[in-house]
């Protein structure tokens, strides 16, 4: 099971992402970490830049929306998503 698959079942805490690196470490390497992982590349990317964007990315998968679109949605309420929606722009959605 996937990381993302496994946190949004409930199994695993998203504290539990370096195990799942490190697991990944010992793989043949014919599939990307943020595959591994369940991440899109975007997502991935901005958890790399900046870890707060694990329990939006989530939220986002919770809500069946985008990160990006999550993050847009959260502008005004929330400081750190407005902090973060900031990065999303240089990142591809499609």
């Amino acid at each position: 099971m996937k990381y993302v698959d496994a946190v949004l079942a409930g199994k695993i805490s998203p504290d539990e992402i370096l195990d799942y690196r490190t697991a990944w470490d010992s793989t043949s390497g014919e599939v990307s970490l943020h595959e591994f992982l369940g991440l899109t590349w975007s997502e991935y990317a901005m958890w790399v830049h900046d870890d707060r964007n694990l329990e939006y990315i989530f939220a986002a998968r919770r809500g069946g929306k985008s990160l990006r679109q999550h993050l847009e949605d959260r502008r005004g309420a929330d400081q750190i998503a407005d902090e973060l929606y900031k990065m999303s722009d240089f990142y591809d959605w499609d």
